[in-house]
């Protein structure tokens, strides 16, 4: 389910470089968007290595995905971080999205209107 993609309900972004030790490519990041039944919303996801964090990554990330589901003619998106997760809270504050407390209590969720 990871590595096989349904392209008609989800996509997935991935951000590399190649390892100066080994020559080898590294994934540094992964985005991702998932779709909801109706085709009309979408959820965001993003894990950014810790080497690579504050480097601008997650930014570059949600904006992709905020394109692409444009492109894809979804009217909503929305996303859930940890609590402590203030870098990416300040991305998605950054970009628009609306923030509150998530329902476990643990988490924020970011919700962002595209209609």
């Amino acid at each position: 389910r990871i590595c096989f993609i349904d392209y008609d309900r989800q996509m997935a972004f991935v951000a590399d470089r190649i390892s100066p030790e080994t020559g080898d490519h590294d994934i540094i990041g992964v985005g991702r968007l998932v779709k909801d039944h109706s085709g009309e919303e979408g959820e965001i996801a993003i894990t950014i290595s810790d080497n690579f964090q504050r480097r601008g990554l997650g930014i570059a990330f949600v904006r992709k995905l905020i394109n692409f589901a444009r492109d894809e003619n979804l009217k909503r998106v929305e996303g859930t971080m940890l609590f402590e997760n203030r870098g990416m809270q300040g991305v998605f504050r950054k970009l628009g999205f609306r923030m509150r407390d998530a329902y476990d209590q643990d988490g924020v969720e970011a919700e962002l209107d595209l209609s």
